[in-house]
């Protein structure tokens, strides 16, 4: 069966950077920053690329952000994504994650998809809230912490990792988001 795969990808500052704090005192200094695709979502263009080697379909990855996010879809082509869509988002010292959700499901949806994949968390913030809210969103049912997938018959069978090294599988339905570990 082949599948739409949609992956939210993050463009994070570099953390091997010195950071400053902007004269506002309510951001950092973004003038001088270099960045680089947030970690955890390259994990979810892997596994979403994986799968379509597998099963065939399109991988289309997506990201809410400035001009500078589009070297990361680039690359995330270069990586075997077949087409990427940037949603204008450009003031990252407004980040709020319930807005950047909505503006994700709300170009998801224009998308066919059938999976959602993102990274489990965020290099920059460390927040793992943004999948949730965009499956809310949409109506998808949703797992985090996915450590495997699998497709069987229609159906997704995800392995999650729960507290204290807990292996957890779980059958879902399509369309359905994930964030990859």
């Amino acid at each position: 069966m082949p599948l739409n795969l949609v992956v939210c990808m993050k463009q994070v500052p570099n953390p091997d950077l010195q950071f400053q704090v902007a004269p506002d005192g309510k951001d950092i200094r973004r003038d001088s920053l270099n960045y680089r695709t947030n970690g955890a979502d390259e994990f979810a263009l892997e596994e979403a690329v994986r799968m379509k080697e597998k099963h065939g379909g399109k991988v289309t990855v997506i990201t809410a952000g400035g001009k500078r996010t589009e070297q990361m879809l680039r690359e995330a082509v270069a990586k075997g994504a077949d087409a990427a869509l940037r949603v204008s988002y450009e003031d990252p010292a407004e980040f709020d994650i319930m807005k950047v959700a909505r503006i994700l499901a709300a170009a998801i949806r224009t998308i066919p998809h059938d999976l959602v994949l993102s990274g489990v968390q965020s290099d920059d913030n460390a927040n793992s809230v943004t999948p949730g809210l965009i499956a809310g969103i949409l109506g998808h049912p949703y797992a985090s912490v996915v450590t495997k997938v699998r497709l069987e018959e229609g159906l997704l069978l995800v392995n999650r990792e729960l507290e204290g090294g807990i292996l957890a599988v779980v059958q879902m339905k399509l369309p359905a988001v994930l964030s990859v570990s």
